[in-house]
């Protein structure tokens, strides 16, 4: 028996210890800590690099409060292709907190499928159809008997890895990494508490083994990886916000949820737009602004070509009923970047140039903007500056004047502000801007209008446009403007109408950033109102630079490698016009449309425009666009290596043929994107569809005509003729990858089957002119047309292509949490 009575004493005393402490026990966990009072009430242990909270007493079921919760890095990896970049946020979300006994909880409410209806019956049922997500929990230390608070110790869930870093690393192919929590802590001294909202900073490390290349390029030790990475707890918005309608026709941001208390007559998907809460009081002025702040670490000049660019949209707030409602600063010393009270235009740095991004922090509910956050690359002025210097010499560098390639990167900086903001602020992409209105929009990928003159002259004056344009006070007007009496959708049909009556176009992201869209005004870093009359200037500009290429386009004292990574953006020039003059092609003219709205079907390219399409794009592929005069080919040569430059391989061709230039090299990567777009299999299949008309012609036909002006005829010249028959073999492995695609159309697998074979009896036709070039080709025919029969016959990869736009490469998903 007195055995057992000890038995039970030390059981009392065990659950006694393993209970929250008492009030006296809170008071002597805090005491000595710094306290931050605030959102929350933070206690800051720095000897011991904790950060511990005192949550509100819990309600009867558990709840001890909801905040929205944001994820970012402070400090990123600066690998462009990773993205893992510095103040890019991580999307945001509903947190709760609730005790379960002597934990705390760490709940994301699933904010996707909701019932709007005032039924508590139906609010639990979707409630519990759908699952939450408990991202941590954490050991009650105290729970203060007065208050009823409860302190907690935060540090697992600031160091957690929210942003997905060892996710992005893996699936990138940068190795297996995983946190190591002995080499990770809270930054107590970047631990902050305000009145509405909480920020903090931890270094997380991550360790792993076989790093890849970007790891090992950013990162002193590649098997240890330490970012720091920020959370922000904010305070949930009044209900005093106005949502407002989202509509297709507008080039807005939306929040879509699902509503499962919608009628029976009613779609299931609600979409809201996303926007600031900009109001006024009773005498009409504006009583909270929206501020936008320069990174004050950008220098200058740039800082104040930032500061200009982002604040032309303040022409555009005034003109919808808010002058004042808008204004952009430079960021106070000693505010953190990350701090959710303040907008901010981070200036951020890569070991690569890469993209900005335009993004906003907002309530799930609502879908209203509570902070915005702007990330532009450092290095993409620097390349800016260069593709100028190939265009109009380096001797202009820093001088000034109108055609100085740094005057003109800051006029693109000033662009590239505004329209990063413009994402932030609430507004999407519009495509068609550039094609009419003299740039009706920064919204907007523009590409610098220069011109080509008679005299062999460049014309910089016009390189890029300077304020908001048409479109861009209507979208402000639509998504900011006071409806005053009436609902969303009669004030918006209204605005919709004004718009068609002042001819503003819009085409959507979505119908203009691949290639194989059909939109004719859908394309991405275009310019001009005619896509075609641009391209022939394009082409005739980069002519000219073409042909006066070498020590001109250096600095002084300019290491002459330099000219290997100007010569690229040169020589590529016409990419992307090229791809706006193939919209033609298979193409119509259409816009959004809603019952009602008096929009017109959509209407198809006249053939005879698409034939003139075909024609520039051939152009694109003829010797006399290819050729590089030899001059030029030898002021290249000897190839350098860039040494510590790392984009120097990235942003130049593939040295195959080094020490000397490799120009048939280049001019296979110019005829893969002219073939990109040309022979884009859905806009083949768009050929075949219009071709069941009467006005068009079939698709066999049109590949039939294009196979023969390919095949042309022999060159005299015999590098002229080296390079028709590169084109000619790259059209025969596309016409192959058409044939043998598992996921290209029949109708184009068959039409391309049929050029194909006549692509092959003509060659081996002409077999006593070149038996070399016509039996080889013939041999590749034959082998890939018998790749079913011999899977170990492969396909040759095509080259690669140096980056473009800003960076090149595939953008999969720019409107996941950020748009470009």
């Amino acid at each position: 028996m007195r055995r057992y009575l000890k038995l039970m004493v030390g059981l009392v005393w065990m659950v006694t210890c393993s209970l929250p402490s008492a009030a006296a026990d809170f008071a002597e966990e805090v005491k000595g800590l710094e306290h931050k009072p605030g959102l929350v009430d933070l206690y800051v242990d720095h000897a011991k690099a904790q950060a511990l909270l005192a949550l509100d007493a819990p309600d009867d079921d558990g709840m001890m409060g909801r905040y929205i919760y944001a994820t970012y890095l402070t400090g990123g990896l600066g690998s462009n292709p990773l993205g893992l970049d510095r103040s890019v946020p991580n999307g945001n979300d509903i947190i709760q907190f609730r005790r379960a006994g002597a934990k705390v909880m760490a709940i994301i409410e699933n904010s996707r499928f909701r019932a709007t209806a005032d039924s508590a019956a139906e609010k639990r049922a979707v409630e519990t159809s759908f699952a939450k997500s408990i991202i941590w929990s954490g050991d009650i230390i105290a729970t203060d008997a007065e208050t009823g608070k409860v302190l907690v110790d935060i540090g697992g869930l600031l160091m957690r890895d929210a942003t997905g870093v060892a996710a992005t690393l893996d699936s990138t192919g940068q190795g297996s990494f995983s946190i190591n929590k002995d080499r990770s802590y809270i930054d107590t001294g970047a631990a902050f508490m305000f009145p509405i909202n909480g920020e903090f900073d931890a270094y997380v490390t991550f360790v792993g083994s076989k790093p890849g290349p970007e790891v090992r390029a950013t990162t002193p030790v590649p098997e240890a990886v330490t970012l720091i990475a920020h959370t922000t707890l904010r305070a949930l918005p009044d209900d005093g916000f106005k949502t407002r309608r989202y509509d297709a026709r507008a080039g807005v941001l939306g929040l879509d949820y699902i509503d499962m208390s919608a009628g029976l007559d009613e779609d299931v998907v609600t979409i809201l737009a996303r926007r600031f809460r900009l109001e006024k009081d009773a005498s009409g002025k504006v009583i909270n602004p929206i501020v936008f702040y320069i990174d004050n670490g950008a220098p200058e000049p740039i800082r104040s070509a930032l500061e200009e660019g982002a604040s032309w949209w303040a022409d555009a707030f005034a003109a919808a009923g808010f002058p004042g409602g808008y204004r952009v600063e430079i960021l106070p010393e000693g505010v953190h970047p990350l701090d959710a009270r303040y907008n901010v235009v981070n200036w951020v740095h890569r070991a690569t140039r890469g993209w900005s991004y335009g993004a906003a922090l907002s309530d799930p509910r609502t879908g209203e903007i509570l902070r915005g956050v702007v990330l532009l690359g450092s290095l993409r002025v620097r390349q800016d500056i260069k593709i100028f210097e190939a265009l109009a010499g380096a001797a202009k560098t820093g001088t000034g004047d109108a055609d100085d390639p740094v005057q003109i990167a800051l006029a693109r900086i000033r662009q590239l502000a505004a329209h990063e903001v413009g994402h932030a602020l609430g507004f999407d992409h519009n495509m068609a801007a550039s094609t009419y209105g003299g740039r009706a929009s920064v919204m907007d990928y523009p590409a610098p209008d220069v011109q080509a003159n008679a005299d062999g002259t460049l014309d910089f004056s016009n390189a890029y446009g300077v304020g908001v344009g048409a479109w861009d006070k209507w979208t402000v007007n639509f998504l900011y403007g006071d409806y005053g009496a009436q609902d969303d959708r009669a004030a918006q049909a209204e605005l919709v109408a004004a718009a068609d009556e002042a001819g503003l176009i819009y085409v959507s992201d979505a119908d203009s950033r691949s290639v194989a869209t059909g939109n004719i005004r859908g394309a991405l870093w275009d310019t001009g109102e005619d896509a075609l009359e641009s391209l022939a200037n394009t082409m005739a500009v980069r002519r000219i630079a073409l042909d006066r290429f070498g020590d001109g386009n250096l600095r002084a004292s300019e290491d002459a490698s330099a000219l290997q990574t100007k010569f690229v953006p040169l020589y590529l020039y016409h990419r992307y016009q090229l791809q706006a003059a193939a919209k033609q092609i298979g193409g119509a003219e259409f816009a959004y449309r809603a019952k009602g709205d008096g929009r017109a079907r959509p209407v198809r390219v006249a053939w005879e425009r698409q034939q003139q399409a075909i024609d520039a794009l051939l152009g694109t592929i003829m010797p006399e666009a290819l050729d590089v005069a030899e001059p030029v080919l030898l002021a290249l040569s000897p190839l350098g290596y860039g040494k510590g430059d790392p984009q120097f391989d990235r942003e130049t061709f593939a040295p195959s043929t080094r020490p000397m230039f490799d120009l048939m090299g280049a001019a296979s990567v110019a005829a893969n994107l002219s073939f990109d777009a040309l022979l884009a299999p859905p806009r083949l299949a768009r050929l075949h569809q219009q071709g069941l008309t009467a006005e068009y012609p079939a698709l066999e036909q049109v590949m039939a005509d294009l196979t023969m002006d390919i095949l042309g005829k022999p060159r005299k010249s015999a590098r002229y003729e080296a390079l028709r028959q590169l084109v000619i073999g790259q059209y025969a492995e596309r016409l192959i990858a058409l044939t043998l695609g598992p996921d290209v159309a029949v109708s184009v697998r068959q039409a391309s089957r049929a050029a194909l074979m006549t692509l092959r009896k003509q060659v081996e036709r002409a077999r006593r002119t070149d038996a070399a070039f016509s039996d080889g080709l013939v041999a590749r025919i034959d082998d890939a047309l018998a790749r079913a029969r011999t899977p170990a016959v492969g396909q040759p990869e095509a080259p690669a292509i140096p980056p473009g736009s800003p960076i090149g490469g595939a953008e999969t998903c720019w409107h996941c949490g950020v748009q470009e």
